[in-house]
């Protein structure tokens, strides 16, 4: 970065002058070893971006070997905008003419970012103007919308200054009219990989054993596990890729030491096979292993790329059809209106995941990321045809009117095989054919991909065999060249003014593979494979220079590098292969292939020499794998040929032998199973022995299916006495079980290997406990029990005992639960509790032979409840002592007259009325089954038969329902109960705080909820009330309709929810309390009301309450505002004033040093200008006076405060007794809250006869010195 930038700084006439508006960009930086290079710089402007602007520079084997800009000009652009983001997003809905009800989400935060244009308007033609002129520059805001439940990611531009729609464009990357499914595609040409194929490896997936946490499997899918028998689970949750299959969630399962195998198709679209869970599809299936084998390629040669490491999502059977589309997920759609399913199609999969890794690269998408995403595929599957069996009605692409002749994919780069057979140029096939788009040449960028992606076809197909390569080298060359140059891709992949076009820019594909061709850090004297890149280029009109340039000739310092000769030995779960070594070589490059020989290679490893051999040690049993091999010298760039493809099939060689589960009872079938491929025998022979039987039972196993190499076969546990030879093995709780297989050839040269599995006895029954029902309603309940071990679920329930009906639920668990639907209200339902554990061990709980049951709930009016379960209730929970309490009782058997009206005795009793009463309950309307009665509260002592129930305070009080039958012919008895509040709220914590000049706020704490009323007023009299009937435990009430010093009274007033009334005085008196003052001269002043700002006259006009500053100005002519003071009013008056001395701000304060107080925001102090004094007026002398006034009542204010008794007064300037202070000076009135810092607290017991009176505090001046009147800070009250 350093050295570039001191380039560009050294030599600005040719490279510009960029005044710090180039920022690095890190993420398409790159170095690769000492080999290659890449320095990007992006065009900030005030720190917003410049979109598609970049500086490039690419260093080779330490050279500077080419440097270039794209999009990239002078600009001087305010980067402020003038619209926030939400009035451009305001502009662009309105521009979209949005309704109201349109569920629109933001996709990302609005952008702000600087837009390149052409001036001219004519952004596809070449430039024609001033040098230096061609791009000018808008800001604007990125605003990218996505409509709920549509695909569409829709981006607009909005230009930031003046709010117009300069843009807008859909960015979700996907394809019209496309479709497949299967390895390559689902148009049933099975020779060519277009049918289903059984048991493809489903790479990184994950698995779960016994419900443990996920991990995830490598790249064949293989697994392990520990405890035989067990459940093995995936939901194709995998390391890189997740699938979301909108037919449903994709759960299968296997038991452990099977193979979790996902099956075949049972047809289209949401089609499962019968068990499969439903998402378990062939489109689920298909797009997993698609997408992640092209994304491990991409791993190798990028595998610092953070993207490639993280997951994304990929959403198969779209709830559409005829499409798919990359919009951070992957989205395939549905197999319908004449189209397949694109999750079946590898050329649609691997496509759109070329739209991610295109936007995810380091660079940005390129420009046509559809040539990107159609040049992936075209590796992978390594056909001209992208895409095949999209059209599953047989058309073929219509190729914009040159018509494919065999293609039934989206589209063919084989110019060979369209209607023209002519290359596609811009001349001849995007000027003429190509509608307006955001391509190269701004044209459609689908269309535009003909172009770049017929060179890169042409490329590996035609100009590289063209030297003397053969095709799978050249394919592999190609592929290699076009992965090595992704890092930091973006921009233009050619340019364009049509009708002309050339590769000559830095981010052309033509450069960027010569980049990573060159071997010498040189582009001028060409690189190894210079010639062909051109003539690939060239055909198509867009690459650079000429044939005869130096830099367009093969030249190299590369060795001559042979075709490595390989052998592959297959063993079980893996490939052995090796090679002989080829000289010159410095490492070798493992590919291979799952697909065949002829399809695109996922290179898994760089050998460094002189090693030639590789074990690929995951690999699944009997599917076919392909190999090639390819040699690189010291310096990487120098490649020789593949080898010839080599494939192998894994066997499970090496014997296996295995028990079916991992615990057997006393009284089991053991299964015992054989792997073995190179048996070549019908049947074997294996030998089982435990610790209660150490002589082994021989077993005979037979073949499951001819030339299958499984066998298998049985033998009976007994808890009894071993017998040798009689076809049994005793085992005892806690016997270890062996079983032994001899195997006679390992296929890696082992003979006789002893292969061994053991087991455990088990006999003890699981211990059912805690069996229990909850959640019961009129139509469902949910039945528990837990286990000592874990053990399967089995519910035995029903109408009837025994119970008929059978349930299963979660396996091998302790918690067990069962949930029962589709119940009938006011039935009883009997049940028992079943747990086998893995042994085979059987538990049972029927409670005795007795059943448990529940009844379920129904509804009499008010909502659920137990029917033949008599039940009491009182309507509320709390009653007072004069009140009347209400209650009722619901029960199914006590409507025993289904056409009338009846009634029943309740008991109802209080902790003081313990003989209680008894209140005739009646029904509240015929085959109701809902009795309700009442009974009046009294505070009064008990009387019994009164009708009345006596409470005192804190009281429990209880209803008592007999029920005779509480659904199972047994007696019950059943209670409600509630409590008696006959007490007032507590008051507590009573207290006066923040007392001013002219407020003062009341406080208390009540111990229950109540009401909050005060009686306040300035004689014990009172008069007046503030109320609150919002029940709370903290009250408070502001009082603030006072003068300085004027003494207030007041007590205070609680009811609670109940009508409990409480209140507090000073013994039957108000309490009582004084306002405090602002002492010293201070002036006060009433401004206007209203929002419309304080006018002030003159030349002042706030225009809102935002608080004042005192601004340092040459003399001028001002306007003081009247304002109450210690004087009288006077008017308002005309003063010139020189300038201040110091423009720093002072609040209102007591006046010194002749000033009067300076201009501050504050409702108690009036707005005057800070006037200097003037030697010889009138107004000076005034000031001077009024300041010497001032000094005298402070001094002598403070005289006073030392007495008691006694205070400052203004008018008799002496001292006064407090008690005459009303008499001879008010506090001065303030205008809006009072700022000082003398607020004060008095508290008042509630239960003193006297309270502690707040005066005005005695020790004046040093409250004077301490709490000054200080206007608010702006935004304070």
């Amino acid at each position: 970065e350093r050295l570039a930038r001191t380039l560009i700084e050294r030599h600005p006439t040719i490279l510009g002058r960029w005044q710090g508006q180039l920022v690095l960009d890190r993420e398409a930086s790159f170095v690769r070893g000492d080999r290659l290079a890449q320095i990007v710089f992006r065009q900030e402007i005030g720190g917003v971006r410049v979109e598609g602007a970049r500086f490039d520079f690419h260093i080779g084997q330490g050279n500077l070997i080419s440097f270039g800009a794209t999009r990239l000009a002078p600009a001087s652009i305010d980067a402020t905008p003038v619209l926030r983001a939400e009035d451009a997003r305001r502009s662009l809905l309105a521009y979209l003419e949005a309704q109201d009800d349109t569920a629109l989400e933001d996709k990302h935060a609005p952008e702000l970012v600087i837009v390149p244009y052409d001036p001219r308007g004519r952004g596809d033609q070449a430039w024609d103007g001033a040098r230096g002129a061609g791009i000018a520059h808008r800001l604007a805001w990125k605003i990218t919308l996505h409509v709920e439940g549509e695909e569409q990611t829709w981006v607009g531009k909005i230009d930031a200054k003046t709010g117009e729609v300069i843009a807008l464009y859909d960015d979700t990357h996907y394809d019209a009219v496309r479709g497949g499914v299967f390895p390559i595609s689902p148009d049933g040409n099975c020779a060519n990989d277009g049918c289903e194929v059984a048991g493809f490896p489903m790479p990184f997936t994950d698995v779960s054993e016994a419900g443990g946490a996920d991990v995830f499997v490598g790249d064949f899918g293989l697994y392990e596990c520990a405890t035989i028998g067990s459940d093995i689970r995936t939901n194709l949750f995998g390391k890189y890729f997740n699938i979301n299959d909108s037919c449903g969630a994709v759960n299968q399962s296997t038991v452990c030491d099977e193979d979790l195998d996902l099956g075949l198709s049972a047809g289209a679209n949401c089609a499962v096979q019968p068990g499969a869970s439903a998402g378990n599809t062939s489109a689920s299936r298909s797009l997993y292993y698609s997408i992640n084998r092209v994304a491990q390629k991409g791993r190798f040669y990028l595998p610092a790329n953070t993207w490639l490491q993280g997951r994304v999502q990929a959403n198969s059977n779209v709830n559409s059809t005829c499409n798919a589309s990359w919009s951070g997920q992957v989205n395939m759609y549905r197999e319908g209106s004449g189209c397949g399913n694109t999750s079946n199609i590898n050329g649609v999969v691997t496509h759109e995941w070329g739209h991610g890794f295109d936007q995810n690269d380091g660079g940005g998408y390129d420009a046509t990321s559809e040539a990107y995403a159609d040049t992936v595929a075209m590796f992978e599957t390594r056909e001209s045809c992208v895409g095949r069996g999209f059209y599953a009605d047989g058309r073929t692409c219509s190729a914009y009117g040159d018509t494919c002749a065999t293609c039934t994919g989206i589209r063919d780069h084989d110019w060979t095989k369209r209607q023209s057979n002519t290359p596609a140029t811009p001349t001849n096939f995007t000027q003429p054919r190509c509608g307006g788009g955001s391509g190269p040449c701004g044209r459609q960028v689908h269309c535009e991909a003909y172009v770049i992606v017929e060179s890169m076809f042409d490329l590996a197909t035609r100009d590289l065999p063209a030297m003397g390569m053969d095709q799978d080298t050249a394919w592999q060359l190609a592929e290699r060249l076009w992965y090595e140059s992704r890092q930091g891709s973006g921009g233009p992949i050619y340019n364009c003014s049509l009708p002309n076009a050339d590769s000559c820019g830095t981010t052309g594909w033509y450069h960027r593979l010569r980049l990573a061709d060159d071997d010498d850090g040189n582009l001028n004297n060409g690189t190894p494979h210079a010639a062909a890149i051109f003539a690939a280029f060239d055909r198509h009109d867009i690459a650079c220079g000429n044939a005869s340039s130096p830099e367009n000739q093969n030249t190299g310092a590369c060795p001559t590098l042979a075709k490595p000769i390989v052998s592959a030995r297959a063993l079980t779960n893996a490939v052995e292969l090796s090679w002989d070594p080829v000289p010159n070589a410095g490492s070798y490059i493992i590919h291979r292939a799952d697909i065949g020989c002829d399809r695109g290679h996922t290179p898994l490893a760089r050998i460094d020499a002189p090693t030639t051999t590789y074990n690929d040690d995951e690999v699944i049993n009997d599917f076919t794998v392909y190999y090639r091999v390819q040699a690189f010298g010291t310096n990487d760039a120098c490649s020789g040929p593949v080898s010839e493809c080599i494939d192998a099939a894994p066997q499970p060689f090496a014997g296996k032998v295995r028990f079916d589960q991992a615990t057997y009872g006393c009284s089991n079938t053991i299964t015992l199973r054989v792997t073995d491929a190179n048996v070549g025998q019908p049947s074997i022979s294996v030998r089982v022995w435990s610790l209660s039987e150490p002589l082994a039972e021989t077993v005979v196993l037979s073949e499951t299916a001819p030339d299958s190499g499984r066998y298998s076969g049985t033998i009976v546990t007994t808890s009894g006495a071993p017998a040798n030879g009689d076809g049994l093995l005793s085992i005892a709780n806690g016997d270890t079980l062996n079983v032994e297989y001899v195997d006679a050839d390992d296929g890696a040269g082992g003979v006789n290997q002893v292969r061994l599995d053991d087991a455990l006895g088990d006999c003890v029954f699981p211990i059912i406990s805690n069996v229990r029902e909850q959640s019961v309603s009129g139509t469902q309940a949910t039945v528990l029990w837990n286990t000592d071990e874990a053990s399967d679920t089995v519910l035995l329930w029903g109408e009837t005992t025994p119970p008929s009906n059978t349930k299963t639920g979660p396996l091998n668990t302790t918690s067990h639960q069962v949930p029962l639907t589709g119940l009938q209200e006011c039935t009883i339902y009997y049940y028992a509790a079943q747990s086998t554990d893995a042994a085979g061990n059987i538990a049972l709980d029927d409670n005795a032979g007795r059943y448990y049951y529940f009844e379920t709930l129904g509804n009499f009016g008010d909502g659920l409840q137990p029917c033949r379960a008599g039940q009491a209730a009182f309507d509320e929970s709390v009653y007072s002592c004069n009140d009347t309490a209400t209650f009722r009782v619901t029960d199914l058997d006590l409507n025993t007259d289904t056409g009338a009206i009846e009634t029943h005795a309740l008991i109802i009793t209080s902790t003081t009325d313990l003989a209680g009463e008894t209140v005739l309950v009646t029904e509240t309307g015929a085959n109701t089954s809902k009795f309700t009665g009442s009974i009046a509260t009294s505070g009064a002592a008990p009387v019994g038969g009164d009708g009345v129930l006596q409470l005192r305070n804190g009281d429990t009080i209880t209803v008592t329902y007999r029920d005779t039958n509480d659904g199972t012919g047994a007696p019950a008895i059943n209670f409600a109960t509630a409590i008696a509040d006959c007490g007032a709220p507590g008051i507590s914590d009573l207290r006066v705080d923040t007392i001013t000049d002219q407020r003062a706020t009341v406080r208390w704490t009540t111990a229950e909820p109540s009401s909050t009323v005060i009686d306040w007023g300035p004689t014990p009299a009172l008069g007046q009330t503030v109320t609150d009937a919002t029940l709370k435990t903290g009250h408070a009430i502001l009082l603030n309709q006072f003068t300085d010093c004027d003494e207030i009274y007041f007590r205070v007033r609680g009811t609670d929810a109940y009508g409990n009334e409480l209140i507090a005085s000073n013994g039957g008196q108000p309490f009582r309390f004084s306002l405090g003052t602002i002492p010293g001269l201070y002036y006060r002043a009433t401004f206007e009301n209203g929002p419309s700002g304080w006018t002030l006259g003159g030349e002042w006009q706030v225009a809102r309450r935002r608080g004042f500053r005192v601004i340092r100005r040459r003399p001028t002519t001002t306007t003081r505002c009247s304002a109450t003071t210690s004087r009288a009013r006077a008017p308002c008056r005309a003063a010139t004033s020189r300038p201040a001395r110091s423009s720093r701000r002072r609040p209102c304060s007591t006046p010194r040093h002749g000033r009067t107080p300076s201009c501050s925001s504050s409702a108690a102090c009036a707005c005057i200008r800070r006037t200097r004094r003037r030697s010889g007026s009138s107004r000076a002398r005034a000031i001077r006076s009024s300041a010497a006034t001032a000094r005298r009542s402070s001094r002598t204010t403070s005289r006073c405060s030392r007495r008691s008794s006694r205070v400052w007064s203004m008018a008799n300037r002496k001292c006064a007794s407090s008690s005459a202070r009303a008499r001879t000076r008010r506090c001065k009135r303030a205008a809006g809250p009072s700022t000082t810092s003398s607020s004060r607290t008095a508290r008042f017991p509630t239960t003193a006869p006297a309270p502690i009176a707040a005066l005005c505090p005695r020790s004046r001046a040093r409250r004077a010195r301490s709490t000054t009147t200080r206007a608010a800070r702006p935004g304070s009250p």
